[in-house]
């Protein structure tokens, strides 16, 4: 039966992906037909992150099965998946990030740096995404233009797929180390797609590339960015971090939450109000972000109700309509 789910979860995965990338890119999509040619790139990860949760929750709610201890069990490969897939995209150049600055770190620079291909590798570009991105910058007959054709290289980037590809490993391990003291069912999605909602918010952050779609409020950059970090570590105070056994460690991580908003906002703050700059959150960011407090949310309600009965939270009666056979009961 799971083996089955896995397979429906990765058919819901691929085209929740695609149709996230539909909607965030409209202009791109002409005629019906253009929904299929995956060639041309189009797959957003949390498309398929949400696909793929819709996915298994079809499937196992006609098995009587309930979601989370599924969850639980299937996050650590979607960690695991982040990671792979995010080089993939370093290798191709896309999902690629702002510009360096000029004292940046000299491997960071390399690793920044994305090729001009040869022509006609891929239709209508004239090399890597960042690349390609950058010659629309400068525009033609510039000496920006001119620049770049000689370097045969873009500009130096954040190389935000190999910082997200990090975030995948990083969240492995945590998951991997929180399923040894887990205390209900879900805990270990829960805590997956809290962290990764905040850290993809602070990657959007600094990604460049045209096709993320941006929507909502325009706001000042300083208040925009750190006021829905401070939302997220009051998530966290609240939710994620009762998960924290030792009380000493959860009150000081509970107090080192709130160092990213305010640092977000002393760095982001314009010299005067007139130079304060106005932007808007991308797709990933309000997902992310709102992904991020309704887990905190549940973690919350699931971890009381755990407390209450430990071990009905983590029996099997919390699997759903499964009968235990004898070997479970040996």
């Amino acid at each position: 039966t799971m083996a089955n789910c896995y397979v429906i979860t990765a058919i819901a995965a691929i085209l929740g992906s695609r149709v996230l990338y539909v909607i965030t890119n409209p202009d791109e999509f002409k005629q019906a037909s253009d929904f299929f040619a995956l060639r041309r790139g189009g797959l957003v990860a949390y498309g398929g992150f949400l696909g793929g949760y819709l996915g298994s929750w079809a499937y196992l709610r006609a098995h009587k099965i309930r979601l989370m201890p599924w969850a639980d069990v299937a996050v650590p490969s979607l960690a695991s998946g982040l990671l792979i897939t995010r080089i993939g995209c370093y290798l191709f150049g896309c999902d690629f990030g702002k510009r360096l600055g000029e004292g940046s770190p000299a491997f960071l620079q390399k690793l920044g740096t994305f090729p001009h291909w040869p022509k006609d590798t891929l239709e209508g570009s004239e090399g890597a995404p960042a690349f390609a991105r950058h010659l629309d910058i400068a525009g033609k007959h510039t000496p920006a233009y001119d620049e770049l054709m000689k370097l045969g290289h873009s500009w130096p980037v954040h190389p935000t797929q190999i910082y997200e590809s990090l975030v995948g490993l990083g969240l492995l391990v945590l998951l991997l180390w929180q399923r040894k003291t887990q205390r209900f069912r879900g805990q270990i999605f829960f805590l997956f797609a809290f962290g990764y909602g905040y850290l993809r918010f602070l990657i959007e952050a600094l990604r460049d590339d045209s096709e993320r779609g941006e929507f909502g409020p325009q706001m000042g950059e300083h208040w925009l960015i750190s006021g829905s970090l401070l939302v997220m570590s009051i998530a966290f105070v609240f939710g994620i971090s009762l998960g924290i056994a030792k009380p000493q460690i959860r009150n000081i991580a509970r107090v080192l939450a709130f160092v990213p908003p305010i640092v977000a906002f002393v760095m982001l703050r314009p010299a005067s109000f007139g130079k304060q700059q106005s932007v808007q959150l991308s797709t990933s960011q309000w997902i992310g972000l709102a992904s991020a407090v309704l887990c905190a949310y549940f973690y919350a309600k699931f971890w009381e109700e755990a407390r209450k009965s430990p071990k009905l939270a983590m029996g099997l009666e919390s699997l759903g309509d499964i009968k235990a056979t004898a070997d479970d009961m040996a």
